[in-house]
C-alpha cells in the first residue's frame, strides 16, 4: 500500500527544500528516476511510479548495465511523484543531508507477466520479485527486482537481444537533399535521431547568424546522446562538397575546420550527430573576437544560486556599460556574452574578462570563485573565462547538448532568468520558444572593450 507517512515524519519542511508530496494519481506513461546521493555514503536512489508514489531503493553501488552484475538494493520508504524532479543541496541537520541530482530518468513498462498479461506491480512487489522494462537516457532494457531478506533486495539488468532498424530518410533543405542514416535509432530517451535532425532544420534559420563563417569543433555522438562522444577537429573527407571548410595553421600544424555558413550545413552536421562547438572570432578576421563569454559554472546542482550570480554579473556589465545576452547552457550553468566591436584581440579580450571574473569574484566571495579544482569551489559558482583563450569553443546557441537530459542551450530573456533552469528546454518542449528571435541583430550591438579603462 502506498504511503507517505514515514517520508514525511523524517523531514522538517521549514529546512528542506523536498516536495512534501502527497499521494497523485497514477500516470498514463509511467515514470522512474534514478539520483545520485552524496549523503554520508555516496548511492544512487532508484524511484519507480507505482499507485500515485514512487517506490524507492537505495542502491549502494549504482545501477548496473552488466547482466552478470548483482546489485544490493536496500528498499526504502515511498517518495511523492514530485520528488522525481529534486534536485539540489539537502542542508546539513536535515535527513539524507547532502548533494542529489538526477543521474537517469525517463518511463518504464511493466513487464511482470502472467498468463500474457502485466499483473499489478503493487501486488509483485509485495511478493518479493518483479520485473520493469526501462526506457531512459542511460539505463535501457529489462530489469529485475528480487528480494533477499527483510529489506535487502537484488537489482539485475536481465539479458536481451534486439535489432535496431536502420531506415535511411532524405529530407530536404533549400536546394541540398540530405540523407538522415539510420533515421529510426533511438539516440535517447524516446528521441528518434530523424527528430535530432528534424529539430536542427527548425532550428537553423535562428542558429546560423551565430554559426556563421566561425571554425567549428565537432563533438560527435554516434552513438547517441547517452553514450560518451568525442571531439573532432578535422573535417572528414567524405563531407560533401558544398559544405564550406577552412585551413587554420596554428603552431606550424594545418587544421582543416568545418564553417556551416548556410541551413542544409547545419542540418547536415546534425545527421552526422554533431553538437557545434564555435569560435569566438569569424573567419575573416580570426584573431579579433566579435564576443566575450563567461561560462556559470555551478559547483553543486543549486539553481538558485546560479540564477543569482547571473543576476549579479549582469548588474555588474550593465555598470561598465556592456551589453549581455544569456542562454541556458543545456547543462548545469548559464551563458552570458557579450558581443565585442573586434578592435580588441584576442588576448586582450581574454585578459579582459579575466579582469571582470576577479572583480566579481572579490565583490561576492561567498557566492563566486574562479577556481579551476572542483574540489577546492566548495559550493560556489565558477566564473569560467576559458572560453575566451585563442582557439577555445562554446558551444553554439540553439545545441542539443550531450548531457543526460538532452538540454538544448537555448538564449532567454534576462527576466526569464529566475523562471528557467539550465537544463530546462529539451526537445521535448521547445517549439513554443522558437518562435521568437530573442538574440535578434547581436553582433551589431557591439562595443569596445578599450574605452572601459577603470573598475
Amino acid at each position: 500500500m502506498s504511503n507517505l507517512k514515514e517520508y514525511q515524519k523524517k523531514r522538517n519542511f521549514s529546512k528542506t527544500k523536498e516536495p512534501r508530496g502527497k499521494i497523485s494519481k497514477s500516470s498514463k506513461k509511467t515514470i522512474f528516476v534514478v539520483q545520485k546521493h552524496s549523503a554520508r555514503s555516496l548511492h544512487y536512489d532508484f524511484r519507480i511510479e507505482v499507485d500515485g508514489v514512487l517506490k524507492s531503493w537505495a542502491v549502494p553501488k549504482g545501477p548496473s548495465t552488466n547482466p552478470k552484475d548483482k546489485r544490493l538494493a536496500i528498499h526504502v520508504e515511498d517518495h511523492p511523484l514530485e520528488y522525481g524532479n529534486f534536485e539540489g543541496v539537502i542542508e546539513k541537520g536535515n535527513y539524507g543531508a547532502g548533494n542529489v541530482e538526477i543521474w537517469d530518468k525517463g518511463f518504464f513498462i511493466n513487464s511482470t507477466i502472467k498468463d500474457g498479461k502485466p499483473e499489478p506491480l503493487s501486488k509483485w512487489i509485495d511478493k518479493g520479485h518483479f520485473m520493469i522494462y526501462l526506457k531512459g537516457d542511460r539505463l535501457r532494457g529489462k530489469f529485475a527486482f528480487n528480494r533477499m531478506k527483510d529489506n535487502n533486495w537484488l537489482l539485475i539488468k536481465m539479458k536481451e537481444t534486439f535489432e535496431e532498424n536502420l531506415d535511411s530518410k532524405f529530407i530536404k533543405v533549400k536546394n541540398k537533399t540530405i540523407e538522415i542514416t539510420h533515421a529510426k535509432k533511438e539516440i535517447f530517451a524516446n528521441i528518434i535521431k530523424e527528430d535530432f535532425v528534424n529539430y536542427y532544420k527548425k532550428v537553423a534559420k535562428l542558429m546560423l547568424p551565430h554559426i556563421k563563417d566561425r571554425p567549428i569543433s565537432m563533438y560527435r555522438m554516434p552513438d547517441g546522446l547517452r553514450n560518451e562522444g568525442f571531439f573532432q577537429k578535422h573535417v572528414p573527407d567524405y563531407f560533401p562538397s558544398w559544405v564550406k571548410k577552412v585551413k587554420i595553421t596554428r603552431k606550424e600544424s594545418k587544421i582543416k575546420y568545418v564553417i556551416a555558413n548556410d541551413e542544409a550545413s547545419i542540418v547536415y552536421l546534425a545527421t552526422q550527430m554533431v553538437v557545434p562547438h564555435i569560435w569566438s572570432s569569424r573567419i575573416d578576421k580570426l584573431n579579433y573576437p566579435d564576443r566575450m563569454i563567461f561560462d556559470l559554472d555551478p559547483s553543486v546542482n543549486d539553481f538558485k544560486k546560479t540564477q543569482e550570480v547571473a543576476l549579479e554579473v549582469n548588474k555588474f556589465l550593465k555598470s561598465l556599460k556592456l551589453p549581455s545576452y544569456i542562454m541556458t547552457s543545456g547543462n548545469k550553468g548559464y551563458h552570458i556574452i557579450v558581443p565585442l566591436d573586434r578592435s580588441a584581440n584576442q588576448k586582450e579580450v581574454k585578459e579582459f574578462s579575466e579582469k571582470i571574473a576577479k572583480t566579481l569574484v572579490k565583490n561576492f566571495p561567498k557566492l563566486m570563485t574562479n577556481e579551476l579544482r572542483i574540489k577546492k569551489r566548495e559550493d560556489k559558482v565558477m566564473i569560467d573565462t576559458l572560453r575566451n583563450a585563442p582557439t577555445s569553443t562554446a558551444v553554439a546557441p540553439y545545441s542539443v547538448r550531450a548531457s543526460l537530459r538532452g538540454g538544448i542551450a537555448m538564449p532567454i530573456e534576462w527576466k526569464e532568468v529566475k523562471k528557467i533552469n539550465p537544463h530546462h528546454f529539451t526537445l521535448d518542449n521547445y517549439n513554443s520558444r522558437i518562435k521568437k528571435e530573442i538574440w535578434k541583430n547581436i553582433y551589431k550591438k557591439g562595443i569596445s572593450i578599450e574605452k572601459i579603462t577603470s573598475f
